[in-house]
C-alpha cells in the first residue's frame, strides 16, 4: 500500500519503513499489536513455547517482559 500510494503524495515508501524500523519505540509499538489478539492465540495452540519465544521477540512480536496480552478492564456498571 506504501509502495502504492506513498509516490502520490510525495513519500519515499523505503526511507518511510526504513525510518520506521529504526524508531528506538519501534518494538514496543510494533507488539501491541500483536500482543492483543495474535500472540494469545498462537499461545492457546502451543504455538509459542521456550524454543519459539526467542524468535518472537527478535521480530518484535513480543516486546520486553510481557508475553502475556493485557487483561481486558471489566466493563463499568
Amino acid at each position: 500500500m506504501l509502495r502504492l500510494l506513498g509516490p502520490k503524495y510525495g513519500l519515499d515508501p523505503e526511507g518511510v519503513v526504513e525510518s520506521t524500523l529504526t524508531m528506538p519505540e519501534w518494538p514496543a509499538l510494533n507488539s501491541e499489536i500483536f500482543m492483543h489478539t495474535v500472540m494469545p492465540n498462537l499461545k492457546r495452540l502451543n504455538l509459542v513455547t521456550e524454543r519459539t519465544e526467542p524468535e518472537y521477540r527478535r521480530i518484535g512480536m513480543i516486546y520486553g517482559d510481557r508475553s502475556e496480552a493485557k487483561q481486558a478492564s471489566p466493563p463499568a456498571n
